[in-house]
């Protein structure tokens, strides 16, 4: 299979369908020209060990794809720790109105991620070379984002940590994990640490879905925190 074929897209909108997310024609086009990006770049810096045409397809653009479902469709998002972009671009090719901010500690992920913008001219998105502590400290962030995501980038213990500075008062912070099983550990050892006299304010995660990735069957969980303090 190669990447932008008629299979390839195929497969891509197939995909995502299955999850109850239409991809169209257009859009379709724009993530092969991501995926072949990718390719280019990832020859040079590491940036994914998935690699085939149809993994990219499924396990970078759909999976990322699943979480809009929870997601107002003109809000403001921080993606913390965005490697390559997943999931702020292909959420921000599905959905233009967001207002996506994608932050990662590596300059070279950074300098990708702002090729792929450039390329797919994708408005109202940046992408900054920052980590996400260091992005808390600066006033004019503070509780500013609506929506927090993160994708396979640390514990959920850690995630909360680094999001709670930085997610708005009814704000949602959203992770992407692995099998429900572990997630529910992690969950458990959270909720364990917290001290009994935790504020009102502290996030409480919650499974809100758990899913087999389309054509593969790897398990998916999404985990919710609502932010319901000020």
């Amino acid at each position: 299979m190669r990447i932008g074929s008629d299979s390839w897209k195929y497969l891509l909108i197939s995909a995502a369908a299955k999850l109850g997310i239409a991809v169209d024609s257009s859009q379709a086009e724009q993530f092969a020209l991501y995926a072949n990006e990718l390719i280019l770049w990832n020859r040079k810096i590491n940036l994914t060990s998935v690699t085939a045409p149809d993994e990219i397809a499924l396990k970078h653009f759909v999976d990322s794809l699943a979480p809009l479902q929870f997601i107002p469709s003109a809000v403001r998002i921080l993606d913390i720790g965005s490697g390559a972009g997943f999931p702020g671009i292909p959420m921000k090719i599905l959905t233009p109105s967001l207002d996506m901010t994608l932050v990662d500690a590596s300059r070279k992920r950074v300098s990708f991620q702002l090729n792929v913008i450039r390329i797919l001219r994708l408005p109202q998105i940046k992408a900054l070379h920052i980590r996400a502590e260091d992005l808390a400290h600066k006033a004019e962030r503070q509780s500013c984002f609506d929506v927090i995501i993160t994708r396979a980038v640390t514990s959920i213990t850690h995630s909360i940590k680094l999001a709670r500075p930085l997610l708005a008062a009814n704000g949602t912070l959203i992770m992407l994990k692995g099998r429900a099983q572990t997630v529910r550990g992690e969950i458990q050892k959270y909720l364990n640490d917290l001290p009994q006299s935790a504020a009102p304010e502290a996030l409480y995660p919650q499974i809100e879905k758990i899913y087999a990735l389309p054509y593969l069957g790897d398990e998916r969980t999404i985990v919710c925190c609502r932010n319901n303090g000020s």
